[in-house]
Formats: C-alpha cells, structure tokens, sequence
C-alpha cells in the first residue's frame, strides 16, 4: 500500500489569523482513497471537536502524553488561542479531526543566542493513528509555517519514553539535546535550513 500524499492549495493567509478563522491550505490523498483537507486555524466546529479528543479518557495515549485535558477542558480555547498559536488541523471526508499540530512563540527552555523560538505539539487521534499520516502533515505542517513566519526556530519536548513520538520527531529533522531542566523531559529543536 502506497503513502499519503499532500497537495497544497493556494491559499494566501496571513499570521495571526482571527480566532476561529480557518482557510483550506492543503489536502491529503490516502492509500485508501480518502481525501482529507489541511486546515490553517481552527473553527467553532473543530475546536469542538478538539475539546471532545481532550475530554476522551479511553484515548489512554493522548491521556498520558499531553496536558490536552488541562489546556482545552479545564482552560478555555480561547486563552490558549491568545498565546499567538497557530494550529494546521487535518479533517477527514466526514468531519472528524484525523490530527493537530500547533505552533506558537515560546522561549526555549535553554539558554540560546536567539529569542526567536516557537513551540511546536503534534496530535494524531483514532481513527487515524497509525496510519503514517503524521510524518508527510508534520512536514506539511512545518514547512507552512516558516513560510507564513520566516527566520523562526522551532523547539519541543516530549517524553524520552515516548519512543513512537521521538522516531517521528527524528523523521521531521529535529535533533535532540542535553538538557537539565527535567529529568522526564527530552528538549529537540528543529532550525530552518539557511
């Protein structure tokens, strides 16, 4: 079976988009046959879709890799939206978020020569997990990104156990780094090729 393949769509947006503004910029073609459609931003729709991953107690992954629970059901939407992140959503044919990867300015929790970093979280949610969408929407996703903010770098930390994210983390071009601040933490940063 063959992989996902991404078209992108002629979409001219600009950063930060309004919240719940939301505009195609992408479509995924899957081994399948399903179509789905990369999104810029999130809408009403979508971000109740979101808070309903984050709410699902039986996704023991999503549970035990994120602070999903705190950040979109304890805490509004809308305040995390006003921390200037922005999320490329991949819904599928009927609707449902297949995955989410966000981006947003955050100093790195190291020092380093440049302020100039953003963070970055990746979600994939069931039905979809598992089915290599991730790599080829991370590579979607990043390379939007930097073209809408240009000169950004982009950093993350997971759990260094969470061996399935750390693989993807590597196939996207972030690299690890030592790093003090937590013991269950893996710091990796991914810097725009010059």
């Amino acid at each position: 079976m063959g992989k996902p393949t991404f078209t992108v769509v002629d979409s001219h947006i600009e950063l930060p988009l309004p919240l719940y503004e939301s505009h195609i910029v992408g479509l995924v073609n899957l081994p399948d046959g399903e179509v789905l459609s990369v999104y810029a931003g999130l809408s009403k729709e979508h971000v109740e879709k979101l808070q309903a991953h984050a709410r699902d107690m039986e996704d023991v992954e999503l549970q035990n890799n994120t602070s999903d629970y705190r950040r979109f059901v304890e805490n509004s939407y809308e305040d995390w939206y006003k921390k200037e992140r922005t999320p490329f959503a991949l819904i599928g044919a009927s609707g449902q978020l297949a995955a989410l990867i966000w981006f947003g300015p955050e100093k790195m929790p190291i020092e380093s020569d440049t302020d100039s970093w953003d963070t970055v979280a990746f979600r994939s949610y069931a039905p979809y997990r598992g089915k290599g969408i991730m790599t080829p929407f991370g590579l979607f996703a990043i390379s939007k990104y930097i073209e809408l903010r240009p000169g950004r770098s982009i950093w993350l930390e997971t759990g260094p156990s969470n061996e399935a994210a750390v693989h993807l983390y590597k196939k996207l071009g972030f690299t690890e780094h030592s790093y003090q601040g937590h013991a269950d933490r893996l710091l990796m940063t991914f810097t725009e090729p010059v």
